[in-house]
């Protein structure tokens, strides 16, 4: 008879598990993203005091680290911290306590980054659990209750990746330029971030493509079907730069600079340019070229604190016939016949 109605209350009905969802289905190697925590679940019938979350991010099929936390909804005036370790976390308010009153409900958003270790690769699937306890009396350290932990549904890691398609005309006449062009098509499910694309111009004792840099290089992203623009068109200097390596390197290279050049999952980069024989380049002579993309990011360097994933290609023989990272094409000069014929 002399008990607290408020305490057997609770004891008969305990609070609802947390409830802990991703604000995302995804995540790339490098990139920071939140779990959001509700606590509890559902309105409780009865206050809940000095409540502390406990999140084992070690605990993950994924390589995790604590990056911050912040509150998204709750009354009172408390401020959560972590007090526990970078993979071990404690979430909590050391100096008011995270007091919910009855029928309400305290949310934060836990930040983390997916690290870029051999354990995180593309495909891997993970969930992540977190518990909680709390106080059937405020500051009541005896009268602690743990409550039922919950948690989120699984994420997948996924990458950037991206392949090459290199075009051009079969046959050229000297001193008529050619039209090339540069598809780079991102297959991955991740957004590739200042991507390096690097074109090897052909330069032989037979001639080449050399002797003039390149010109009227444009570049622009696309939806998959290579047709549908996304957004407007790039701007040399501030969205990308060109700079071309003459003789003996001979090499043009496209450097992305801005996230309004980031290639999307399923876009496409498309690079159209323009290109010279060299006035020695001898007739019925093949000409080729090797393209590829030779390094792209899981997110924006740029960015303070950065850890994002660089993934970098070599270029070989171009691999034509397979979808890959590179690809080849071959020019021959025409140089054109009369022929007479008196009767």
């Amino acid at each position: 008879g002399d008990e607290d109605p408020t305490r057997v209350l609770i004891e008969a009905e305990p609070p609802q598990p947390l409830l802990k969802e991703n604000t995302q289905d995804t995540a790339a190697i490098g990139e920071l993203f939140s779990y959001r925590i509700t606590v509890p679940s559902t309105p409780h019938s009865a206050p809940l005091y000095d409540v502390r979350l406990f999140d084992d991010l070690g605990a993950s099929a994924a390589d995790l680290e604590f990056v911050r936390v912040e509150r998204i909804g709750g009354t009172g005036g408390w401020t959560p911290v972590n007090t526990g370790t970078s993979t071990n976390l404690v979430i909590e308010d050391p100096g008011a306590g995270i007091d919910i009153p009855l029928g309400g409900q305290a949310v934060v958003e836990v930040t983390v980054r997916l690290l870029d270790t051999p354990n995180n690769v593309p495909g891997l699937t993970f969930i992540n659990t977190a518990s909680w306890t709390y106080n059937q009396l405020d500051a009541n350290t005896a009268d602690e209750r743990p409550g039922v932990p919950g948690s989120t549904p699984p994420m997948t890691i996924v990458e950037p990746d991206l392949t090459m398609e290199k075009d051009g005309p079969a046959q050229m006449l000297i001193g008529v330029p050619g039209a090339y062009s540069l598809d780079i098509h991102n297959v991955g499910g991740a957004t590739a971030y200042t991507a390096t694309i690097t074109d090897l111009i052909p330069d032989t004792p037979q001639g080449g493509l050399c002797d003039t840099p390149p010109g009227q290089v444009t570049a622009r992203l696309f939806e998959a079907d290579g047709s549908t623009p996304v957004g407007v068109a790039l701007v040399e200097g501030t969205d990308f730069a060109v700079s071309f390596d003459g003789v003996p390197d001979c090499r043009l290279t496209l450097s992305m600079l801005s996230t309004a050049a980031a290639i999307g999952p399923d876009q496409r980069l498309i690079i159209p340019y323009q290109a010279l024989l060299d006035d020695d380049s001898q007739e019925e002579v093949g000409f080729t070229n090797v393209a590829g993309a030779t390094q792209w990011y899981s997110g924006d360097p740029s960015v303070p604190d950065a850890l994002v994933h660089a993934d970098t290609r070599v270029l070989t023989d171009g691999t034509v016939g397979t979808l890959d990272h590179e690809d080849a094409h071959t020019t021959i000069l025409f140089a054109g016949r009369l022929m007479y014929e008196k009767t």
